[in-house]
């Protein structure tokens, strides 16, 4: 059995992801894999909202990654995404209606892209042991 190491970030919780991203992947090994919970950047507004009626309590998260960004950061720091999951449609508890709204609509392909919070799994892209040659 191969033991895997688990390391868990917020991203959100942090100013210099790209930086933070370096760091955890000079950590890593082959089985290592990074698991990281995203904010949608479309629902700053929301979360805003809720801050000013009370409902949520916590601090603002300061930042907010698409999955573009995330992608391109990810490559940059020689990691790769091995899942990328909607995780949170209604964030308060209703009896039944949260749900079936959390359990449903990260079903519906489009509708998807809605979630307020993403589950990422990260894992580290090997890197060539030597230098290919060319012969001509």
């Amino acid at each position: 059995m191969r033991e895997i190491d688990i390391s868990s970030c917020t991203c959100t919780a942090s100013n210099d992801i790209q930086e933070m991203l370096q760091q955890v992947r000079a950590k890593m090994s082959a089985g290592t894999r990074l698991f990281s919970v995203l904010y949608s950047p479309y629902a700053h507004g929301l979360f805003r909202f809720a801050n000013w009626l009370g409902i949520r309590k916590g601090e603002l998260p300061s930042t907010f990654v698409t999955e573009t960004e995330l992608n391109s950061m990810l490559k940059l720091s020689g990691l790769e995404a091995v899942r990328i999951r909607p995780a949170i449609f209604l964030p308060i508890w209703i009896p039944l209606i949260s749900w079936l709204v959390n359990t449903i609509l990260p079903a519906i392909p489009i509708i998807n892209r809605l979630a307020i919070i993403w589950l990422v799994v990260v894992r580290a892209v090997r890197l060539p042991e030597t230098t290919p040659s060319l012969s001509i």
